[in-house]
């Protein structure tokens, strides 16, 4: 039984001599750098893509209740109307954000 605890230590040291382990730790730091470079970047093309989504998405809404109001304030459309009109097209924008994901 210690024979082969001693056999299987002898083995490990023997791998061990002949790997790379120094290469390998470069090759690791340098890929990880790598990723963490493609990372970063694709974080903030993704919050610059969301940031002009949202500010888009509110704009459209702004306009849409600036138009349904000058339309309710004519007495053109009723308040029923109104709410169902702003709350249909909310939920147009809200598709639109979501296939965009």
């Amino acid at each position: 039984m210690i024979a082969v605890a001693q056999e299987t230590f002898a083995n490990v040291r023997t791998v061990k001599a002949f790997a790379d382990e120094s290469g390998s730790i470069r090759n690791f730091t340098k890929n990880n750098a790598n990723l963490f470079h493609i990372g970063k970047i694709k974080s903030y093309v993704w919050g610059g893509f969301m940031f002009t989504y949202k500010v888009f998405q509110q704009a459209a809404f702004a306009c849409i209740l600036f138009i349904v109001g000058r339309y309710f304030i004519t007495e053109n459309i009723s308040l029923g109307s109104t709410m169902a009109y702003l709350l249909y097209m909310q939920k147009i924008v809200d598709n639109f954000g979501e296939m965009s994901n």
